[in-house]
């Protein structure tokens, strides 16, 4: 009797272990520690981003979600390659349920690029080389709108070194594997 017992408080025990374990693990940050992707609340979403001139790369993503776990390395790369040039951040929406309901984000990861004018849903290739050109392209658009012109108004020298320049990045960053832009954790 004593034997069953016993067998029976060990299998209790390590149930305990594991769902603790487990809860511990869906309650981690993605991007603990990083020092490259910024950690967005609600508190200090406006502020950084919104009101802020520079470009945004933000992801909103939960710790559980494979595809998220699946582009976090991708998306720290791209934040690496980024720094100085694009402001990189991510929000938990496991932390914060209400934000992310008023952001209307139906699926995770979702990813929006912020400039002062505007933000849109970045729907292309999930690895590091779309993100970086996706986030690159937002900022020649700024500059070229703060200069009052149209990208098309550029002389094909200019044109030339600019893409010149996205190669070079591009060729400095390693390759990746891609991600299925169209699987997403949907919200439910």
């Amino acid at each position: 009797m004593n034997i069953r017992l016993l067998g029976f408080k060990r299998v209790y025990f390590l149930g305990f272990i594991l769902f603790v374990s487990c809860g511990l693990r869906c309650g981690y940050a993605l991007y603990n520690g990083n020092p490259h992707v910024v950690e967005l609340t609600p508190f200090n979403f406006k502020d950084l981003v919104v009101k802020s001139d520079a470009v945004w790369l933000v992801e909103y993503y939960v710790p559980w979600c494979g595809y998220c776990q699946r582009l976090a390395p991708d998306f720290k790369l791209a934040a690496e390659a980024l720094k100085g040039i694009i402001k990189v951040g991510a929000v938990n929406g496991e932390k914060h349920k209400m934000f992310i309901a008023e952001a209307n984000i139906k699926s995770y990861p979702t990813l929006k690029i912020f400039t002062n004018t505007t933000n849109f849903i970045y729907k292309g290739r999930r690895v590091v080389e779309g993100l970086v050109e996706a986030c690159l392209t937002a900022s020649r658009y700024e500059v070229y709108k703060r200069l009052g012109k149209n990208p098309d108004d550029y002389s094909s020298i200019k044109i030339k070194a600019l893409r010149e320049f996205d190669a070079l990045v591009k060729n400095y960053l390693p390759q990746s594997k891609v991600l299925n832009e169209n699987n997403d954790c949907k919200i439910k």
